[in-house]
């Protein structure tokens, strides 16, 4: 079992790591599953204690210390990328749904969150906003790339 204090971004989390074997008995498809990494997350949150708890299987052999960070980094990419498609262009609930839309579309709003980073905006809808009646500027970056934005 490994633990880690964090009070990055002004809040106080506790996370606790414990890796088990994956007992004998698993099915067929999870044959090269060796290990379940349980992760407990504590936090305060406005004067309460609010805990959650996550499972991840793997097949690497591992200490519990090293998922700590490994896990973490996981996370990160999730609060980048994959919350801010979600809270800007819906993508849990998409309007356009079937064949190569979902795909196609996510694309597209990978590479907005992208120029939006890369031209320094600190939003992404801050980017889309001030990008919106721009369209030769984002046709010239679509293009030729940043050298010309």
């Amino acid at each position: 079992m490994a633990q880690a204090d964090d009070t990055s971004g002004g809040r106080y989390v506790v996370r606790h790591v414990a890796v088990f074997d994956v007992p004998a008995t698993v099915s067929a498809p999870w044959t090269d599953c060796r290990h379940v990494i349980a992760v407990t997350r504590t936090r305060l949150h406005h004067n309460h204690w609010v805990e959650r708890r996550s499972l991840y299987i793997s097949d690497l052999t591992l200490p519990a210390h090293p998922w700590l960070t490994h896990i973490q980094a996981r996370w990160g990419i999730e609060n980048r990328l994959h919350w801010i498609c979600d809270a800007t262009f819906r993508e849990d609930d998409p309007p356009r749904k079937g064949g190569h839309a979902p795909a196609n579309w996510a694309l597209i709003h990978c590479w907005i969150i992208s120029v939006a980073r890369r031209l320094g905006y600190r939003t992404v809808p801050l980017g889309m906003q001030a990008l919106a009646n721009q369209l030769h500027r984002v046709f010239r970056i679509l293009m030729h790339g940043f050298s010309s934005a």
